[in-house]
């Protein structure tokens, strides 16, 4: 059986419908092409003659994921994880020049948790990016490359290449994801000169959300983040904690830009654990080959956690995110909240 990144087809991409809604109304009206009518109604005959030969069939693949989705999206409104859209937020275009950035959003934000992938489009286009959100993108072959299989992994990066190539950039909202773009892309087409000439090219125009802010956007970001900080309603201080994720801290030397950021919000306040830059023991796989071990490790980030008696424990990996959250879970921690970076910088906390 081939291995499930092997038949990742093009993701659900959440955000990119999101995306897309917030900006229909954007622009004058113009008439609508017969080609764009053709279009717009051929998607529905489809599903009509898909319903009427199988109906059975299609309940269940089209109907019920659906609902499923809603549901998902319901329940996270309901409980605050995805914040209404502040318009005025939108309009503050501080950076001089428009960049076209392309939005890697990773498997796991799109799948888990796509109001990640909402935050993190209200911070770039806080910042004046004009962003670019292939509709084909995938996976980036981590899970291949981590298990040995390169050759899906090649395959993978030989698709992001082709989807994120003419960009000025491409930001990805996770460590681990930018870590193999950055720095396995290279490695996996070494012995292919023309192929190896493309990786190198897009991995050095490739950032983490935080590094693309603070080491590229710079000192504007940093107002960007501030002028949201001061737009939330007066509240109470919020304490929390950052974890440093290894790929994105041993990889792409990311420690001090989120913590910068950060120190743009006047009500947040970052208190830091003993052991912020040891490993949470979730590792991709390894946290199903050896979960014994890396519940231990948990364990002792866990214990750091508390000694700061902080309310919300932070990072830049979800992958991190969902393996500490779960732990936590299971010991009966339901008041420590874990969220991710970009949700915090952008006000949805």
């Amino acid at each position: 059986m081939a291995p499930l990144w092997a038949a990742c087809p093009a993701l659900p991409l959440k955000v990119a419908a999101a995306l897309g809604s917030r900006r229909a109304g954007a622009g004058s009206a113009k008439p609508e092409s017969s080609w764009a009518t053709v279009g717009r109604w051929l998607p529905i005959a489809i599903l009509v003659i898909d319903f009427l030969s199988h109906p059975l069939k299609f309940v269940l693949t089209s109907v019920w994921p659906g609902i499923c989705t809603a549901g998902f999206i319901l329940n996270a409104m309901l409980h605050r994880r995805i914040a209404p859209v502040n318009a005025s937020f939108f309009s503050s275009a501080l950076y001089d020049g428009t960049m076209k950035v392309g939005l890697f959003v990773t498997c796991l934000v799109d799948t888990m948790r796509p109001e990640i992938g909402f935050s993190t489009v209200k911070l770039l286009e806080s910042v004046g990016c004009e962003i670019a959100f292939p509709m084909a993108q995938t996976c980036c072959g981590q899970p291949g490359f981590n298990s040995g299989d390169s050759v899906t992994a090649r395959a993978l990066a030989l698709q992001f290449m082709a989807q994120f190539d003419g960009l000025d950039y491409v930001v990805v909202p996770s460590g681990s994801c930018g870590g193999m773009i950055r720095h396995h892309y290279p490695e996996l087409f070494a012995q292919d000169p023309d192929l190896r000439g493309r990786a190198e090219a897009i991995a050095a125009r490739t950032y983490e959300l935080t590094s693309f802010l603070v080491d590229v956007i710079g000192e504007r970001a940093l107002q960007a983040v501030a002028e949201q900080a001061r737009a939330r309603p007066p509240g109470a201080t919020v304490s929390l904690t950052y974890h440093d994720s290894c790929s994105g801290l041993r990889e792409l030397n990311i420690h001090d830009q989120p913590r910068a950021l950060l120190a743009q919000c006047p009500s947040v306040v970052v208190q830091e654990m003993p052991n912020a830059r040891a490993c949470c023991g979730f590792g991709g796989t390894f946290a199903v080959k050896y979960s014994d071990v890396s519940t231990a490790i948990a364990d002792e980030k866990l214990a750091g956690v508390r000694a700061t008696a902080a309310q919300c424990l932070v990072m830049g990996d979800l992958g991190c995110m969902l393996h500490l959250e779960g732990r936590m879970l299971r010991c009966g921690d339901e008041q420590t909240r874990v969220l991710h970076v970009a949700q915090v910088l952008a006000g949805e906390y």
